[in-house]
Order: C-alpha cells, then structure tokens, then sequence
C-alpha cells in the first residue's frame, strides 16, 4: 500500500480501489471491460448501423487500450487520442463517423462511471475532458438550453461530422458549467428527462 497525506498533513494508508484485500484478477478486468462495452453500446444506442457493425463496434471497445489514457495530460491530447480511434472505430467498422463516436463516448463514459474500470486505468482525470454522447434527443435539448441559437437542426448521426460535433459538445460545456458539472454528466439529466417512455 501506499502512503497518502491527508488534508491536515498526517500520513494514511491508502486504501486498494475495492476496499477489498483481495486484488481483481486481469480476466475479470477483462471481462468487465466486455460487459461495459456490451451494455455501453447496444442495438437502443445505435439503430440502423448495418449487420454486424454493434457486434464489431463491442469487440473494438472492448480491445481499446484505456492504459494509453493514463499519459494524457491536456483536452487537447484527449481530443487527438479521441479523433484517432473514432476514425479507427469508422474505418473498421464501417460505420458513420458520428456513430463511431457517439459509440466511444458511451463506452468512456461507462468506464469512468464504472469504480473498478476507473480505478484500474486511472480514468479520473479525464472527467472535465469526456464528451457527451450525442443523439437526437441530447443534441435537441442542448439546441433548446443555448442562448445562442448558432447549432445546426441535428439531421441524425450519419450526417454528424467532427466540426458539428465540436459546437454541440461547445455548448454542451457552457451549459454544464451553469450547473458546476462536467459536460459529460449534463447527459445524465437530459436524457432521463426527455425520454420517450
């Protein structure tokens, strides 16, 4: 275990990420990052993507190297590891860019929410830099909230290019920053909220 000093300056133990003396084997790890990837990214979350695009898109997902997130120091390192494997993603899978990336947000999302994915390939420090995932219901709620009406009328994730996606998740920034969250916690709120039931 490793030492940590606390507020007031005294030394304590810092605790595993279970709270457990026992450690998590690597074929539950890896196993849980299939599950997250599974129950991320389903047949709800991307309709119409063509025969064995989702099947593809998990196996991807579930191989992605969450590891090589641990260096990034800035959002514009995110943003380049991001763009990379939404293009691999894409390529691969032979799907929209949009979809791609809205799949990869999901699964980030999943494993920063997710205490023992988080805790394994330390994914903290990515919370101010996720995006939200995006689809009609978020990109018109964020259309609906902004005081500047400047976004385009969503026209579906085919039709999603990385220059659209930037002045939504823009936006979505400026209007989790009124609530004091981070943009990819506002999805929480309206997506739940604005469901069809």
């Amino acid at each position: 275990m490793t030492s940590h000093v606390c507020r007031d300056g005294r030394a304590r133990e810092k605790k595993g990420a279970m709270n457990n003396p026992r450690q998590l084997t690597p074929q539950f790890l890896t196993d849980l990052k299939k599950f997250t990837a599974v129950t991320a990214v389903g047949v709800q979350a991307l309709r119409r993507q063509g025969i064995g695009a989702i099947g593809c898109i998990q196996e991807r997902l579930e191989a992605l190297g969450l590891s090589q997130t641990t260096s990034i120091e800035n959002q514009e390192g995110f943003v380049r590891w991001l763009d990379k494997e939404t293009d691999v993603l894409m390529e691969r899978c032979k799907v929209s860019w949009g979809a791609a990336r809205k799949a990869l947000n999901l699964f980030m999302r999943a494993c920063f929410y997710n205490r023992y994915l988080s805790a394994e390939f330390d994914l903290d420090h990515l919370e101010t830099w996720l995006e939200i995932p995006l689809d009609r219901v978020i990109a018109e709620q964020i259309r609906n909230k902004a005081e500047l009406n400047l976004l385009s009328p969503w026209q579906g994730l085919g039709a999603l290019t990385k220059e659209k996606s930037d002045s939504f998740q823009k936006c979505a920034s400026d209007l989790a920053a009124k609530e004091r969250l981070s943009r990819v916690h506002l999805d929480v709120g309206l997506w739940v909220h604005n469901r069809k039931r």
